[in-house]
């Protein structure tokens, strides 16, 4: 088995485990312990909390592209600026 094989099925059973884990919360425990108002009102916040990252990460990656050049300094490791960016190019 190749290496992306092996990571595909690696991350495979890993989100299935989340999506297990995510339905037993919401599903099974969560209505036994929250009234339907609280149960209402955490669903809206993770919706509304996913939909403003979303939005915080709209341009990030086109940042750290454009920016980059300006930071770029092997021996300082990028003074620092890699650190915040995910998908950096160090």
């Amino acid at each position: 088995m190749g290496i992306v094989q092996r990571q595909g099925l690696r991350n495979t059973i890993i989100s299935y485990i989340g999506l297990a884990l995510g339905f037993v919360s919401t599903a099974l425990v969560l209505p036994n312990f929250l009234e339907p108002q609280q149960l209402g009102v955490t669903a809206t916040l993770a919706s509304v909390a996913t939909l403003y990252a979303q939005i915080a990460a709209f341009g990030f990656a086109s940042v750290g592209i454009r920016f980059f050049p300006y930071f770029r300094h092997p021996e300082s490791g990028h003074r620092g600026f890699c650190r915040y960016l995910w998908a950096c190019p160090c």
